[in-house]
Order: structure tokens, then C-alpha cells, then sequence
């Protein structure tokens, strides 16, 4: 884009002055910038309080899922939890 800027100064489209072609240089690297900040967004990274706060959850949810589960399941909430555990364990 910029090959085709310095044709039209030189065939007299665009006016020849530094003040343009800073000015134009300048709009390019700052779509040059935004292009490039696409890939960031796109990867998705979380803030480091986010990623704790996720998980103050689930230790949260694994800590009292025996005392919720006890209701239903009974003895067998220890299995049950402890599969919960197994497979979140497997997830880190």
C-alpha cells in the first residue's frame, strides 16, 4: 500500500509534502498495529486473577461436593467425588 502511496505522489495525485506522507505512514502503522493486536484477542488470555478466582471455585466445588452429593448417594458419594477429583486432577 505504501508502493502505491509514493506512485501517486510522484505522478502528482497525492500532494509530494512530508506533512502527507507522515501523515499517512502513521494512519498505515496504526492498521499495521491493530492487524497484529488480532492475534492476541484471538488467543484468548486471561487475566491471572480470573484464572485464580476459576479456581477458588472448583476447589470450592470439589471441597463440599461430598457434603451435597451425601444427601442422594450416600456412602457412595465418597466414590463419586472421589472420580470428580480423579478427573479434575487430569485436566491440570
Amino acid at each position: 500500500m505504501m508502493v502505491r502511496v509514493n506512485q501517486a505522489s510522484d505522478e502528482g495525485v497525492l500532494m509530494s509534502d512530508t506533512a502527507t506522507k507522515g501523515s499517512i505512514l502513521r494512519e498505515y502503522m496504526s492498521l499495521r498495529n491493530g492487524f497484529a493486536s488480532i492475534g492476541n484477542t484471538i488467543e484468548g488470555r486471561f487475566p491471572l486473577a480470573y484464572v485464580q478466582f476459576v479456581q477458588i471455585l472448583v476447589d470450592t466445588f470439589v471441597l463440599f461436593a461430598p457434603l451435597a452429593l451425601h444427601v442422594d448417594l450416600g456412602e457412595y458419594s465418597v466414590i463419586a467425588v472421589g472420580l470428580v477429583v480423579f478427573f479434575l486432577l487430569r485436566t491440570k
